[in-house]
């Protein structure tokens, strides 16, 4: 009789699991196509609209008008790769930041890393304080820099205080309003061209992608 109830709980965990896998696979499907559609939309429109066979052909290879072809590839559709590329990313570091502290409210913005960084592109952009590296990539090379300084500080409290995964989240919280506050010191002191690039930085924009 245990062995039959034993065999009956095995049965239906597997049968609960496929049917797991089962809407797993089928939402990646719905994701995956909702996602090209996405980016054909996203090629199609702007100020130059553009009917979505030809940008569909564009994409795929066939052979279409020149201008759609130029609009499509050299324009539109590294703006969208760029997004795709850079929307996996946030979604991945979100992921693993999650899945190690346990706590769905885990983020680089909820843990200060994303406000360490804007702190770090603000020095640069008002101060001009960098490393030396070529002009090209101080901004981003320096907000690199105090993103690791906001992880360091998240770690350092969490193991100075024998931390739990709330408190390290308490901890990015802190160091979040410690480098908004000098960010926000940076910009009442730029330039208003300065301040300009600042804001500009911060909000982002994927318009210079090739």
């Amino acid at each position: 009789m245990s062995s039959c109830t034993t065999l009956a709980a095995t049965d239906a965990v597997g049968i609960e699991f496929h049917r797991a896998t089962n809407r797993r696979t089928m939402v990646l499907l719905v994701t995956l196509v909702t996602l090209l559609l996405g980016v054909l939309l996203d090629a199609a429109t702007g100020p130059a609209f553009l009917p979505l066979a030809q940008v569909a052909r564009a994409v795929l290879g066939y052979p279409t008008d020149a201008s759609v072809q130029a609009i499509v590839w050299s324009i539109r559709l590294p703006v969208a790769l760029t997004a795709i590329a850079v929307g996996a990313a946030l979604g991945l570091s979100g992921g693993i930041m999650q899945t190690i502290l346990n706590n769905p409210l885990a983020s680089s913005y909820t843990l200060g890393i994303s406000a360490g960084a804007g702190f770090g592109a603000s020095l640069v952009i008002v101060l001009g304080a960098s490393l030396p590296v070529p002009e090209a990539y101080a901004i981003a090379v320096n907000a690199m820099l105090f993103a690791g300084v906001a992880c360091t500080g998240v770690y350092w409290i969490g193991g100075a205080r024998n931390a739990t995964a709330e408190g390290l989240v308490l901890a990015g919280i802190a160091l979040l309003f410690l480098f908004q506050a000098l960010s926000s010191l940076l910009q009442m002191i730029a330039s208003p061209e300065s301040l300009q690039q600042v804001v500009f930085w911060l909000f982002g924009s994927l318009q210079k992608s090739t």
